[in-house]
């Protein structure tokens, strides 16, 4: 998830600890020997009308009772489900080995927009199976903006039939003058129906006034969004911290075939949950629905996993947030006893020979790596002692001069994900965010998001880290992506700026097609040893103004390009194919350009770098695009 909304570590833990402490605590007996049931058996209706949740929920209590193996069977039809008393999910369930829960195509619709639908908690070897999650009333209003106030940085809007009023107890607000955080919406396009193009793609309302029925003036937190006009539509969410499906301490979960049509925060939650798979999902309104929204947050959202997750075959659309998160939180450090002795606070499992990676968070510098040789949980609060295998130097805590260096998990973010063959498409924020390492990403179709397609980065200001290193994007399609890059890969320190030293590693960007890019098709920012070879960029004539670069190099080291090709029939679409920063180091130090292909009027390299040139060029064949050869490549 990106900007805005409640803080990732609060909004998936909160959820976590509510799940933990509320699930079912009675056992139903079994109804016999069979580890095979069905709702049916135990009052579920399925009429889309009657309350199957304490049904369902009985259900669950049987086959969790029944032990490993245990099948619960839904069946064709309409659950409609509600939460029981203090619960925030409707169907929890906890400490379940090897439970399948089959669907048959089933939906469950969640009757109350502020709850999530199913959590798993200390479950292992889980699945979930031919099921669609829905909800009634969805979690978000959709308004047709009918007036606007720029004095009074107000707007009008008349709420469609069927959405929830902005009066209603799923609805929050941010405080005036407090800060960009918590409830949005987005304004959309009613010819597109998607994001409206040249606005902020997050709008914060610190108050709604009832004006009739339906209609309601709504308070901007500062100036009304540029370009927002009557006729617009606008969507407003109630995102809280109910998931479709949440996983916590869950490893080894297997999601086939489900299917969220709505959701009141992510999708897919997976939260110290190791080696998750996706496989044939999808998020996104229901064919002839007039919904413009799907799911309130992440499609899939994997925070502090030992191992990466699987994501295959899959299709993410019409989320108000990121396709796909990969991180772990940073350890806050609350003191340094000495120089290999750390205390930290416990929101993160850290066991002995974890690797925790140490970065300046001002700076962005990359500090060191080091073992953990030991591991005391502090009796006073929720924190832990930790003995290093080596000093790091120069480390500060926030007890020392308020701004603590950063300490990743290396063995807890997420490393080891494949991501392969999805689609994401017309959905806000960035298709991908990818904060850790050690993963593929090959083979998906990314198509108009409203961020960067696929952003490689580490995220000091969210925080989200740790930085990403061994990662391979191949053959991957992108197509209309907004932000500063279709690709992304760019080391961070605060204030979102690039960091003084090369802090991303060992990337290879191999065989991509990006088409109609904003800003650069590639950049690559604050980055060391970086392949970027056989990728192919073409820019319409109708896109052309909005492109900027077709890669952009800033602070890089030891940065590869071979075999990039432009095809495009504006003539002069872009200044150069590849823009060299002063910041790139010198020489073959910096960046070794080997067989690039740009159409007439196109400059090839445009190295900014004080001197003559010191691009170190392969032997090359030809730069004009209208070769033989380069016009094959293209096919």
């Amino acid at each position: 998830m990106a900007e805005p909304g409640i803080t990732r570590r609060r909004f998936l833990l909160a959820a976590g600890a509510v799940t933990a402490g509320g699930l079912l605590a009675s056992r139903c007996q079994r109804s016999g020997p069979s580890l095979d049931l069905h709702v049916r058996a135990f009052g579920a209706v399925g009429d889309g009308v009657v309350d199957d949740g304490p049904a369902l929920r009985r259900a669950l209590a049987a086959a969790m009772a029944a032990g490993p193996g245990a099948k619960l069977s839904l069946g064709a039809g309409r659950y409609r489900v509600g939460a029981g008393p203090g619960a925030r999910y409707a169907l929890p369930v906890s400490r379940a080995s090897g439970l399948s829960v089959v669907g048959d195509s089933a939906t469950v619709v969640v009757s109350d927009p502020a709850l999530g639908c199913l959590s798993l908690s200390d479950c292992d070897g889980c699945k979930v199976e031919g099921v669609v999650v829905d909800y009634d009333p969805p979690p978000f209003t959709e308004t047709i903006v009918t007036a606007l106030d720029p004095r009074g940085r107000a707007f009008h809007v008349e709420v469609n039939p069927g959405y929830p009023p902005f009066d209603a107890p799923c609805f929050s607000f941010v405080a005036p003058g407090g800060p960009r955080r918590g409830p949005f919406g987005g304004v959309f396009d009613p010819a597109t129906r998607m994001l409206k193009v040249g606005l902020v793609d997050n709008v914060f309302l610190t108050a709604a006034e009832r004006l009739g029925p339906r209609s309601f003036r709504l308070r901007t937190l500062g100036e009304l969004p540029s370009r927002l006009s009557p006729g617009d539509m606008f969507v407003y969410l109630a995102r809280q911290y109910g998931h479709a499906l949440a996983c916590y301490r869950s490893p080894r979960t297997i999601l086939r075939n489900v299917h969220v049509r709505a959701a009141n925060a992510v999708a897919f939650a997976f939260v110290q949950s190791d080696a998750a798979r996706v496989a044939a999902c999808s998020v996104g309104v229901e064919a002839g629905s007039s919904r413009l929204v799907s799911a309130n947050g992440d499609g899939v959202h994997c925070q502090a996993c030992r191992v990466g997750p699987t994501v295959e075959d899959s299709v993410f659309m019409a989320m108000m947030d990121d396709g796909l998160n990969v991180y772990a939180p940073p350890l806050p450090i609350l003191a340094i006893p000495s120089d290999a002795r750390l205390v930290v606070a416990g929101t993160v499992p850290i066991r002995q020979g974890d690797r925790l990676e140490f970065s300046d968070p001002v700076t962005g510098r990359f500090t060191g790596v080091r073992r953990v040789q030991a591991v005391t949980r502090i009796t006073s609060g929720n924190h832990l002692h930790l003995r290093l295998d080596a000093p790091v130097p120069g480390l500060s805590s926030s007890a020392r001069d308020g701004v603590a260096d950063a300490a990743f998990n290396l063995d807890a973010s997420g490393e080891g994900y494949l991501v392969r063959n999805n689609r994401y498409e017309r959905h806000r924020g960035h298709a991908m965010r990818l904060h850790t390492g050690r993963g593929i990403v090959e083979g998906n179709r990314i198509r108009h998001t409203s961020r960067d397609g696929i952003l490689v980065s580490n995220d000091p200001d969210w925080p989200e880290g740790p930085n990403t290193r061994d990662l391979i994007l191949q053959n991957n399609t992108l197509e209309g992506t907004g932000g500063d890059a279709a690709i992304d890969v760019e080391g961070r320190k605060l204030g979102r700026r690039l960091a003084d030293t090369a802090t991303q590693r060992h990337i290879r960007i191999v065989g991509n097609v990006i088409r109609d890019w904003r800003g650069s098709a590639i950049a690559v920012g604050a980055a060391h040893d970086v392949t970027i070879r056989d990728n192919r960029l073409i820019l319409s004539a109708a896109e052309a103004s909005v492109a900027d670069h077709g890669v952009l190099l800033e602070r890089a080291h030891a940065v590869e390009i071979d075999g990039l090709v432009l095809r495009t029939p504006a003539p002069r679409a872009l200044t150069a194919l590849i823009t060299i920063a002063p910041t790139v180091a010198s020489g073959a130090a910096g960046v070794r350009i080997g067989d690039v292909h740009a159409p007439a009027g196109v400059e090839a390299v445009q190295d900014r770098r004080a001197g003559p040139s010191t691009a170190v060029p392969r032997p090359q064949r030809s730069r004009v695009a209208k070769t033989a050869e380069s016009a094959s490549r293209l096919q």
